[in-house]
């Protein structure tokens, strides 16, 4: 089985990817507030981070149009292995996993479709 490691290595993630995912990054603090007596705590000992809260309902819905749109280029424009060490990035790097349910983006459904089998064979060898 490939470690997250040995998948970025193999599948290594275009500057263009990272440069809109900093841009994202800076467009969700820009707009959101830190909540600061509710944190996740975050895996592998890296701390804690704060849950955020958009500044306006219209800002959060204009968040999951831009974050739909990143995935669905990166899924339309690379192989799946490469949008799975994409999104894989972007929910723990970036941790836009905390910005939003990601399992309501318009893209979610294609994505689990092409991507969980990888998983699965992978989890399986």
């Amino acid at each position: 089985m490939n470690t997250w490691k040995e998948l970025r290595k193999q599948y290594p993630v275009k500057d263009s990817f990272i440069n809109r995912m900093k841009e994202l990054e800076t467009f969700w603090h820009n707009n959101s507030t830190e909540l600061t007596t509710t944190y996740r705590p975050l895996l592998q000992g890296a701390g804690e981070f704060h849950q955020r809260q958009w500044t306006t309902q219209a800002i959060g819905e204009e968040w999951v149009t831009m974050l739909n749109k990143f995935y669905q280029d990166v899924f339309e424009s690379v192989p799946n292995e490469d949008t799975l060490v994409v999104i894989q990035m972007a929910s723990t790097t970036y941790r836009f996993s905390y910005s939003t349910d990601q399992t309501k983006l318009p893209i979610w459904t294609a994505l689990s479709e092409a991507l969980f089998p990888i998983l699965k064979d992978a989890e399986n060898n």
